[in-house]
């Protein structure tokens, strides 16, 4: 968990799909609580395109990913792609906006 959370700076904005926006490590913490409890056991994560300002002290990186979810049965690879945008804090890149979505269309409603 402390692992997952340090790249992030303190009131980074995180958006993910579904949810309003989670802002800071608090409301992060809360979020990573849940989705550990999803039986995930892999990301295959593909090139990233990283663009680092002029200045050095801002950049984003996007791309592609696969989380994974195996059981003796079966492997679901779920697609997935992100953007974060990241600042230089403190001689440190922190992660100030992160935002991710599945690439799987959703549902159509129930009738």
């Amino acid at each position: 968990m402390e692992a997952s959370l340090s790249y992030l700076a303190p009131d980074a904005v995180v958006q993910l799909e579904g949810a309003p926006a989670l802002i800071g490590i608090t409301a992060m913490r809360a979020a990573y609580e849940e989705f550990f409890k999803i039986p995930f056991t892999d990301w295959v994560m593909e090139p990233r395109t990283v663009f680092v300002a002029e200045s050095g002290d801002l950049a984003y990186d996007l791309g592609s990913f696969k989380m994974v979810i195996e059981d003796s049965e079966d492997r679901t690879e779920i697609p997935q792609k992100s953007t974060n945008i990241w600042r230089k804090l403190e001689g440190q890149w922190k992660c100030v906006v992160m935002t991710f979505s599945s690439d799987t269309p959703p549902s159509p409603p129930s009738e």
